[in-house]
Protein backbone atom coordinates (compact mmCIF):
# COMPACT_ATOMS: atom_id res chain seq x y z
CA UNK A 1 0.00 0.00 0.00
CA UNK A 2 2.63 2.59 1.10
CA UNK A 3 0.82 5.89 1.05
CA UNK A 4 1.24 9.23 2.75
CA UNK A 5 -1.84 10.09 4.78
CA UNK A 6 -0.72 13.59 5.70
CA UNK A 7 2.17 15.90 4.88
CA UNK A 8 3.26 18.40 7.54
CA UNK A 9 5.58 21.12 6.17
CA UNK A 10 7.51 23.69 8.26
CA UNK A 11 7.77 21.52 11.39
CA UNK A 12 10.20 21.64 14.31
CA UNK A 13 11.81 18.23 13.93
CA UNK A 14 13.42 18.28 17.36
CA UNK A 15 10.16 16.68 18.45
CA UNK A 16 10.31 12.95 19.09
CA UNK A 17 7.45 10.44 18.95
CA UNK A 18 5.34 12.39 21.42
CA UNK A 19 5.82 15.75 19.71
CA UNK A 20 5.02 14.32 16.28
CA UNK A 21 1.94 12.61 17.73
CA UNK A 22 0.72 15.93 19.12
CA UNK A 23 1.06 17.57 15.69
CA UNK A 24 -0.81 14.67 14.08
CA UNK A 25 -3.53 14.68 16.74
CA UNK A 26 -4.15 18.39 16.07
CA UNK A 27 -4.83 17.34 12.46
CA UNK A 28 -7.30 14.70 13.76
CA UNK A 29 -4.97 11.77 13.03
CA UNK A 30 -4.52 9.07 15.66
CA UNK A 31 -0.94 7.83 15.33
CA UNK A 32 -1.84 4.66 17.24
CA UNK A 33 -4.21 3.63 14.46
CA UNK A 34 -1.73 3.94 11.58
CA UNK A 35 -1.69 0.76 9.57
CA UNK A 36 1.21 -0.92 7.87
CA UNK A 37 2.20 1.14 4.85
CA UNK A 38 0.52 4.33 6.10
CA UNK A 39 2.83 7.28 6.67
CA UNK A 40 2.82 10.78 8.09
CA UNK A 41 5.59 12.97 6.71
CA UNK A 42 7.07 15.91 8.63
CA UNK A 43 9.51 18.31 6.95
CA UNK A 44 11.38 21.21 8.52
CA UNK A 45 11.18 24.79 7.25
CA UNK A 46 14.55 24.62 5.45
CA UNK A 47 13.51 21.38 3.70
CA UNK A 48 16.76 19.66 4.53
CA UNK A 49 15.35 17.21 7.11
CA UNK A 50 12.39 14.86 7.13
CA UNK A 51 10.76 12.46 9.57
CA UNK A 52 8.31 9.78 8.53
CA UNK A 53 5.99 8.33 11.16
CA UNK A 54 4.35 4.98 10.49
CA UNK A 55 2.48 2.25 12.35
CA UNK A 56 4.01 0.78 15.49
CA UNK A 57 5.48 4.16 16.51
CA UNK A 58 8.26 3.84 13.95
CA UNK A 59 9.93 7.12 13.05
CA UNK A 60 12.44 7.32 10.22
CA UNK A 61 14.75 10.31 9.90
CA UNK A 62 16.40 11.69 6.78
CA UNK A 63 18.96 14.49 6.80
CA UNK A 64 20.15 15.81 3.46
CA UNK A 65 23.85 16.50 2.94
CA UNK A 66 24.87 20.04 3.82
CA UNK A 67 23.73 22.52 1.20
CA UNK A 68 21.10 20.18 -0.30
CA UNK A 69 17.32 20.40 0.02
CA UNK A 70 14.60 17.80 -0.32
CA UNK A 71 13.05 17.81 -3.76
CA UNK A 72 9.28 18.05 -3.10
CA UNK A 73 8.58 15.67 -6.01
CA UNK A 74 10.52 12.93 -4.21
CA UNK A 75 8.50 13.00 -0.99
CA UNK A 76 5.56 11.04 -2.42
CA UNK A 77 7.93 8.19 -3.37
CA UNK A 78 9.75 7.91 -0.02
CA UNK A 79 7.38 5.41 1.66
CA UNK A 80 8.05 2.91 -1.14
CA UNK A 81 11.78 3.34 -0.47
CA UNK A 82 11.68 2.82 3.29
CA UNK A 83 12.79 -0.64 4.39
CA UNK A 84 11.82 -0.30 8.05
CA UNK A 85 15.22 1.02 9.06
CA UNK A 86 16.45 3.41 6.39
CA UNK A 87 15.02 5.79 3.80
CA UNK A 88 16.52 5.37 0.33
CA UNK A 89 16.30 8.94 -1.02
CA UNK A 90 18.29 8.05 -4.13
CA UNK A 91 15.81 5.30 -5.01
CA UNK A 92 12.90 7.71 -4.65
CA UNK A 93 14.71 10.28 -6.81
CA UNK A 94 15.25 7.59 -9.44
CA UNK A 95 11.45 7.05 -9.51
CA UNK A 96 10.93 10.77 -10.14
CA UNK A 97 13.51 10.78 -12.92
CA UNK A 98 12.01 7.68 -14.56
CA UNK A 99 8.60 9.32 -14.53
CA UNK A 100 9.78 12.66 -15.90
CA UNK A 101 12.50 11.44 -18.29
CA UNK A 102 11.49 7.95 -19.45
CA UNK A 103 13.80 8.06 -22.48
CA UNK A 104 16.79 8.15 -20.12
CA UNK A 105 15.73 4.75 -18.84
CA UNK A 106 15.03 3.11 -22.17
CA UNK A 107 11.25 3.56 -22.16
Amino acid sequence: MNKILQYFPDQDLRAGHLGLSVVANKAKIDTNSLGQGEFLVFVNRRRDKLKMYTGGNVVAYLKMPQGHRLDPRVIQHLPRHFNGAKINYDGAMRDVLKKNFPKWFGK
